[in-house]
Parts: C-alpha cells; sequence; structure tokens
C-alpha cells in the first residue's frame, strides 16, 4: 500500500507540471474505449502505471500527462523524420533528373561520333561477316603478301568475334605463311608454326571444304609434324597445293597417313614440289571428284582411273610431255583445257629425246602454251587438236615459220573462235598468221617489251590492212584485245588510230569490243583518247580500257582484269 501511494503522489507531482497546450492531451473522447480495453492497452503502453492507480483514476488528465508528453514528443520525433525522408527523396529525385538529362547528352554525342564512324563499323554483324569473305582471296599465294583472316582479328573486339564465327574466311589455309608485314608483335597465330597455323584454321573452318597450302622444308618445324593437324583432315580438302622439296612429301608418308584419301579433293597443285620427289600420284586416291591437276616436270606414272576423270591439266613440257604424256593426254576423254609450260632453259628435256609425234588432243577446247619455243616444233612434235575453241601461245621465244604452223594446223578447224598470240619481233608475222584463222571471233594481240622500236606500227598498220583492207581477214571478227605493259608502246600511236578508223568505216559495221589492256598507273593519260575512239565508232562498238595485270606472265589465271572506265 505504502509504495502505491508514493507512486500515486509521484504522478500528481508530475501531473502539476503545466505543459503547453498544443502538447497537453485530450481524453475525453476516448475515455470509454479506454475503460472498455484498459488491461490490455495498460499492460501495452503504460506498463509502469500501478494497475489501482489505473482503474482509479482513469479519467483524469493529469495521472497520465507525462505520458503523453513522451508520445507527443515520440511523434514529433517521427514527423521530423519523414521531413528528413521526404528532403532525401527529392535530392534522390533530382539526382535521377540529373542522370537522365546526362544520359540524353551522352547519346547526342554517341549519335554524333556514329555519323562520324567509317561506314563499315557503321554494318551490322551480318553484313560485316560478309565483307569479311571477300577479304581472303580464293587463289593460293601466301598470307605474308595481302590480305588474312588472322589480321581480322587483330583490329577489334567486334571484328574478333566476328571473324571466329564465320567458317567461310578461316577455310582457306595457307601453312606456308610467315608473321604478315607490320604484323610481328600482334599476328601472334603466326609466330606459332606451321602445326599451330593449321590447327587454329581447322578449328574456325568447322566442317567447311578447305583450300591448303602444305608447307615447305624450310619451315623451322619438321613436315611432319607441319602436317600432323591437316592428315585427320583429309576428306575435307577441296584445293591442295603442295609447295615442298623434302622427300617426306612424297607417296611413302603420304600414302600411310592418309588411308582415306580426298573424296572431296577436285583441284591438285604440285608444281611448286621438287620434280625428283613426288614420284607418283597414288597417295592422293581415293579422289573421285579430282576435276584440275598441275603437275610437276617430272612424273612417272598416272592412274588410268585419274586419267578417266580430268578436266585441266597444267604441265611442263619435260620428259613427262616426250617420253610419257603423249599417251595419257590421247587417254583422256574428258580433257576440256590443257596447258603446257615450255622451258626455254632446257632443263627439264632434251629435243633429241622427243619422239616425232603428235599430242592426240581429241576432246580438249582450250589449248595454252606458255613460253612455246619454235624448236619443239623444228623436232617433229606438234598438237592436233581438232576441237579447240580457244588457243592461247604465250611469251613464244619467237613468232617463227612453226609458230604459224601450229597457228595453221589449229585454225584450219572451224571451231577455233579465241585466239590469244604475243607479238615479238617481225611485224610481218601477225597479219600472216591471220589468214589461217576464218572463223576467229576474238583476237588477242600481246604487245611484248621486246619489240623492236618502229616495229609496233608496222604491226597494227597491216592488221589495219589485213583485217579492214582488200584481204578481207577475219571475217568473223567481233572482239579486238590489244594488250601491253608499257602504254606508251601502243596509245598514242599513229598506226593504232589508223587501224581505229578503218575498222570504224567498215561497213556494215563488223567490230563490236574494242578493249585496251595497259598499266592501271596509265589509264587516266588516255581516258580523252578512249573518249574519241568511242565517238568515232559513234556508239556501234564498245571502247573500254582495262587493267590487265600479269602478276605471273606464265599462269594465263593470274591475270586480273578489272574494267576501269
Amino acid at each position: 500500500m505504502t509504495q502505491i501511494c508514493n507512486k500515486y503522489v509521484r504522478a500528481q507531482n508530475m501531473a502539476s507540471v503545466n505543459l503547453p497546450p498544443s502538447q497537453r492531451f485530450d481524453f475525453s473522447d476516448v475515455a470509454p474505449w479506454i475503460g472498455a480495453s484498459a488491461p490490455s492497452l495498460r499492460q501495452r503502453y503504460v506498463p509502469g502505471l500501478p494497475e489501482e492507480l489505473w482503474e482509479s483514476d482513469l479519467n483524469g488528465r493529469d495521472a497520465i500527462a507525462p505520458y503523453a508528453n513522451d508520445v507527443c514528443e515520440g511523434l514529433a520525433s517521427i514527423e521530423r523524420d519523414r521531413e528528413a525522408m521526404r528532403a532525401h527523396r527529392e535530392q534522390v529525385a533530382s539526382l535521377l533528373r540529373g542522370m537522365d538529362a546526362l544520359n540524353a547528352g551522352l547519346d547526342d554525342v554517341a549519335c554524333r561520333l556514329h555519323s562520324r564512324m567509317a561506314p563499315v563499323h557503321q554494318l551490322p554483324s551480318e553484313l560485316l561477316a560478309l565483307v569479311f569473305r571477300f577479304c581472303v582471296r580464293e587463289e593460293a599465294i601466301p598470307l605474308c603478301y595481302d590480305a588474312s583472316p588472322g589480321l581480322l582479328t587483330h583490329v577489334c573486339r567486334r571484328w574478333r568475334s566476328i571473324a571466329h564465327e564465320e567458317p567461310t574466311i578461316w577455310s582457306h589455309i595457307d601453312a606456308t605463311a610467315t608473321c604478315p608485314r607490320g604484323y610481328s608483335k600482334r599476328g601472334r597465330l603466326y609466330n606459332k608454326g606451321a602445326s599451330s597455323i593449321l590447327s587454329a584454321f581447322l578449328g574456325y573452318s568447322k566442317n567447311l571444304p578447305l583450300i591448303i597450302m602444305c608447307p615447305s622444308a624450310t619451315l623451322p618445324e619438321p613436315v611432319r609434324l607441319a602436317c600432323s593437324p591437316f592428315l585427320a583432315e583429309c576428306h575435307r580438302v577441296r584445293n591442295l597445293e603442295a609447295i615442298s622439296g623434302h622427300p617426306f612429301v612424297g607417296q611413302s608418308w603420304l600414302k600411310d597417313e592418309s588411308e582415306k584419301g580426298f573424296p572431296l579433293l577436285e583441284h591438285l597443285d604440285l608444281s611448286r614440289c621438287s620434280p625428283y620427289v613426288v614420284s607418283d600420284l597414288s597417295f592422293i586416291f581415293p579422289a573421285p571428284a579430282l576435276r584440275s591437276i598441275v603437275l610437276p616436270p617430272v612424273l612417272s606414272a598416272m592412274s588410268k582411273d585419274l586419267s578417266q576423270t580430268l578436266k585441266y591439266i597444267t604441265t611442263y613440257f619435260g620428259p613427262i610431255v616426250g617420253n610419257y604424256s603423249i599417251n595419257v593426254l590421247r587417254d583422256m576423254p574428258n580433257l576440256e583445257k590443257c596447258t603446257i609450260i615450255f622451258d626455254d632453259n632446257g632443263r627439264f628435256y632434251r629435243l633429241e629425246d622427243l619422239p616425232s609425234r603428235s599430242a592426240m588432243l581429241n576432246n580438249a577446247r582450250t589449248l595454252q602454251l606458255n613460253a612455246c619455243d619454235g624448236q619443239v616444233f623444228e623436232a617433229g612434235w606438234y598438237f592436233s587438236a581438232p576441237h579447240v575453241e580457244t588457243l592461247r601461245i604465250l611469251q613464244p621465244s619467237s613468232c617463227c615459220l612453226q609458230t604459224r604452223k601450229l597457228i595453221k594446223d589449229i585454225g584450219c578447224h572451224s571451231t577455233l573462235v579465241h585466239l590469244s598470240v604475243a607479238v615479238l619481233t617481225g611485224s610481218e608475222d601477225a597479219p600472216t598468221m591471220l589468214e589461217f584463222c576464218p572463223s576467229v571471233r576474238t583476237l588477242e594481240l600481246l604487245v611484248s617489251d621486246s619489240l623492236e622500236e618502229g616495229k609496233d606500227a608496222r604491226v597494227f598498220s597491216d592488221l589495219a590492212d589485213a583485217v579492214a583492207g582488200g584481204a578481207g581477214l577475219l571475217p568473223e571478227l567481233r572482239v579486238l584485245r590489244i594488250i601491253t605493259k608499257d602504254a606508251d608502246r601502243i596509245i598514242p600511236s599513229p598506226a593504232l588510230q589508223r587501224l581505229v578508223h578503218r575498222l570504224a568505216a567498215m561497213q556494215p559495221p563488223r567490230l563490236t569490243d574494242l578493249e585496251f589492256g595497259i598499266p592501271k598507273d596509265d589509264v587516266a593519260r588516255y581516258r580523252d583518247l578512249v573518249g574519241d575512239i568511242y565517238a568515232t565508232f559513234q556508239g556501234t562498238t564498245r571502247v573500254r580500257v582495262m587493267d590487265w595485270a600479269f602478276e605471273d606472265p606464265v599462269v594465263e589465271d593470274s591475270r586480273e582484269v578489272r574494267i576501269l572506265y
């Protein structure tokens, strides 16, 4: 009882404190509700108030005034916290608005920078991958001298990811490549050796057919090690060019390692192998799809099955031709193009070893003779090709009687419609050869650098008399091409202009195309001349100046033709 009284006295003393009206709490409205739930409220909100005091002085305002003050202070603290949170929220909202404005500014900057970017960087990934396909040339050339898919991976991360996902650009594998010039530090792919190059390319090319240049024995690693990744993928090889003088590239090694053969092989080039290394072609069998082959100067045997399927053959004039390949060429029923390269140094043949017989090319449609020597025909060796449509005699050592005899023997057939011949010496040679080719529709004259000064004018003058004069040669001529490495030798030339005017004056108009092949560096100098020639023909003949670049004068397929205007 004493304790209750003491607490009551203390409560009365606290109630005597005068509070401001704003901090006083009016219990008149909630008194009935408090009375109904007094026990629970007391235990929950006023645990320190005695039960007797609660029950006896429930309706008194002053009894619980101190507790009301605590509640008011708590509410005021909560309100201050709410104001602080509201201010913080406004600060965050202001920061977000600033970030939105900054992002908008960055978008504007990105748009301005994007408009100044190179067009190739604006392409989508699909189109960029298509562009990458044109960065790799199809013909077999060393990667260190031209575009390489490995170089695409050093530009940026986006290019690298796109290049790695495009298997087409990795299907051309040059295992002979060294580090490209200017990429000694970044061209890591080429510093790891031929086996690493092959492994990387084979992985990125996935399952596509392959074009492969095998390594040379001059590489720092052994040829067997360098070719080991390639041998496991023989079934994917479509084109194969072997470059080696190492005996391991012969039959004994490749035959043991590539037992499955080359089922997809279409083109085989062994011309850059040592002639005494590749003894026969049995190592590539079975090769049911093989259609084109370039042979070394020496080959002792060729499968009969192979000769039945070949359509294109290129070989040197050596023991293969003189002693063996005459029968081989005769026994090729599907042969369409035959290219024979004559060695004017006599390294691969002796004239006394050649039989006096003809090479029967009964089915060939294209015959090309490179570096032709007149002594070959003097030895009694000649061609019989009754169905040839295209005859090319490139870089003859002389336009002699034997060359004209060859053109006569082949040109007498009505099938010859394309004639390409080099003009070297003797201006009388070119016109006199034309009388044997009445059915030629396309004439291509290769003006050699060795043509003596002054004789080039006689060539075109005599050609004008032969074609457009009274002789009436080449009645079916429709396309005339004049090609030279030295544009000053033919353009401008008064004799050439006379030839053009004679051709333009023919009635009815006969010529449909007149083309000049000159070095691309000299093309701009003759734009006005071409315009005058075109005006001379009055629209009846197409006049074009083309860039004919002879990278290798012996191989006809190396010519790049680009129409300049």
